[in-house]
């Protein structure tokens, strides 16, 4: 149950921030130049050997339950997270509805 919360916990951090890096784009390369660290000051514990890179020119989904499955694993893995440009369908009102998590907040009519 506890790894579940944690996935889930990481999934909304996870969207959050993507929404903050199109709207700021200091956020942004911080994010793509250190993604362990941004989880980490939003509270998102890694598994050991969980290591995360920030690709914008990535497309597709990370599969978030592969990273936490690696809990109990003494592998080191690299998962690459695609952060592609904000969709043009998705307008700013769109972004503000996510609210602030823990310092992230994305600011109305930042895009």
């Amino acid at each position: 149950m506890q790894l579940l919360q944690e996935q889930k916990e990481f999934s909304k951090v996870l969207s959050k921030m993507i929404a903050q890096s199109w709207c700021d784009p200091a956020f942004k390369q911080e994010f793509i130049n250190n993604p362990q660290s941004k989880f980490a000051e939003q509270g998102v514990v890694l598994p050991e050997g969980v290591n995360l890179q920030v690709d914008p020119s990535a497309y597709g989904n990370l599969k978030v339950e592969e990273i936490f499955d690696m809990a109990n694993s003494r592998a080191q893995v690299t998962y690459t997270i695609p952060l592609a440009a904000k969709p043009r369908d998705i307008a700013d009102e769109d972004l503000t509805v996510w609210g602030s998590v823990k310092g992230i907040t994305v600011i109305p009519n930042c895009c």
